[in-house]
Order: structure tokens, then sequence, then C-alpha cells
């Protein structure tokens, strides 16, 4: 968790998304349970889902970290043997919320949970069944099968590619570490994904 962290209320998604994007104004607003702390996210209808940043920064900043993602995303969407989120829209800051927003698509899927114990073979949510696939056609290798963390690693390190799959695998392995010791206080289940997504790459 971060000591600054936005709160965005439903009710400030829903009047966003009227106000910035009449079309949608008929489009349930849900809120997605998840464990992340970078983004708190909605669905909007059963095919949009919009991400919210939750950490403070520089507008100019999150609208350029926003259309790293977005690019990434599109130079990944086709090119794996699995469906991957596409960009829609980029909402602007307002009423009470100071940051820039993002629409994609939602795909229906199951998430991976510490309850989800089928194979590598017979899962698309498993990360080493899909690695390859991903790291051949990510512009910057990418830490997760996301294609936030693909825009990550662009923005991070400008024109850094991995040159081998063990490169890659070496990538993916620094950032699970990192999640599985960095919340293992603040938080377990992120922290356990880390660790069991690390299982699974060192075990494929």
């Amino acid at each position: 968790m971060h000591p600054d962290q936005l709160t965005v209320p439903v009710a400030t998604v829903r009047a966003l998304v009227d106000a910035q994007f009449p079309a949608w104004r008929d489009l349930p607003v849900t809120r997605v349970a998840a464990q992340g702390t970078v983004n708190a996210i909605f669905r909007l209808g059963e095919r949009l889902a919009a991400r919210f940043p939750l950490v403070p920064r520089d507008v100019a900043e999150a609208r350029a970290w926003l259309a790293a993602e977005a690019e990434a995303a599109r130079e990944l969407a086709g090119r794996t043997r699995f469906r991957t989120p596409e960009p829609v829209a980029l909402g602007e800051p307002g009423l009470g919320y100071p940051l820039p927003w993002s629409v994609q698509t939602w795909l229906t899927g199951t998430v991976a949970t510490d309850a989800d114990h089928r194979s590598r073979s017979g899962s698309p949510t498993t990360w080493p069944s899909s690695s390859g696939a991903y790291g051949r056609s990510t512009p910057a290798g990418g830490c997760s099968p996301a294609p936030a963390a693909a825009a990550t690693c662009a923005t991070t390190t400008p024109g850094w590619r991995p040159a081998s799959s063990a490169a890659r695998a070496c990538w993916t392995c620094r950032g699970c570490a990192g999640c599985g010791r960095g919340c293992a206080r603040s938080n377990p289940p992120m922290s356990r994904m880390g660790r069991r997504t690390l299982d699974r790459v060192l075990a494929g």
C-alpha cells in the first residue's frame, strides 16, 4: 500500500465516464476486487474496464505513462496465442480525481489465485505457458504477461530489449522476487502471487 494512495469512489468513476464519454452513460460501473496497489479497476458494462492510477504523480508524467502502456498493448495485440487487453480511450482528470485514466477491453477469464492448482499446460492464466509468446512480442520484454508491465520496462529502460529467453526469464524472476519480498507484510495476496509466479517460471 502507498501512504498517499488515492481513493477512487464508484460515484466519481460514474461521473467522469458520463461527462467524458457520453456514449457509455448506460453502461453499469462495477469496482473490480483486486490486490494490486497501482490501479483501481472498474468494469464498464461487459466489454470494457477503466483503470485509475492510485499513486499521485505529475499529470504530464502520468499521461506519458498511460500512453506508453497503450502503445505496448497495441504492439502486443494479436501477437500471442492468447487474447490480451486492448487500449480504447484515455480519460482526463476531473471531479476530484487528479490524474489521467485509461479504458481498455475487458477479458473474461479465471484469476490465478492460491486455489487455482491447474497445471501450466491447462491454463492460459499460467505465466510459463505463455512467457515465450509474450517475450517475443513485447517491445521491452515485460516483467509479467500484463501490457502495463511491458510499458513499465519500456519507460524505465528506454530501448532495452532482452536478447534471449534466458534474459527474459531473468527479468521476470527479478520482478516476481521483488513482489514476493516487498509485499509480504503490506499486501500478502500480492506477495503470494509473486512467489507463485516465480515458482512456476523456475519449474518451467
